[in-house]
């Protein structure tokens, strides 16, 4: 399942932590894709480091890190990923093998819709928003918001069936 949105703050970690937490049971696998580099500290589990990426496995579910609330949310593994738009499909490229395909994964990233066809893909729109990913929004499978810092639909119409996501429109 792939998890975008129009742009930051708008709540697609937020999304991403709920379902986590609603399929937590199934081992599921996180994902965070970021195409800004940031500062990364070298105790940090380190799974390939270049110039065109970074590849890490998070440890710690107790910063305030977006990896680190999947992880506290019950992740079996999350990964963070940073990469710039054009290397995006190599860098996941690069840790796919190191996934189990009979596992749930669940993805936040926009680049990565120009590189895969997930099983379910959500768009998370934030409020009085200018959307910056207007074509994302017009793919996605549905769009979704928070209300009260809470999805705004019902978690139940997706599924995880052993080996894909499903999106059950009721």
């Amino acid at each position: 399942m792939l998890v975008a949105g129009a742009g930051r703050n708008v709540g697609k970690t937020s999304i991403v932590t709920s379902l986590v937490r609603q399929f937590r049971g199934h081992g599921i696998i996180a994902i965070k894709i970021s195409p800004h580099f940031h500062e990364l500290k070298q105790n940090e589990r380190f799974i390939v480091q270049s110039e065109k990426y970074n590849i890490l496995e998070e440890q710690d579910p107790g910063t305030s890190k977006d990896s680190s609330r999947f992880l506290d949310a019950g992740a079996e593994k999350v990964f963070f990923i940073q990469s710039r738009d054009e290397d995006l499909g190599d860098a996941f490229g690069f840790l796919r093998p190191m996934i189990a395909n009979n596992k749930p994964v669940l993805v936040e990233s926009g680049g990565l819709r120009n590189f895969i066809i997930p099983g379910v893909f959500l768009f998370v729109s934030g409020p009085n928003r200018v959307n910056r990913n207007e074509h994302l929004k017009e793919i996605a499978d549905k769009v979704v918001g928070l209300q009260a810092g809470k999805p705004d639909f019902n978690p139940d119409i997706i599924a995880w069936n052993h080996s894909e996501w499903k999106l059950e429109i009721r």
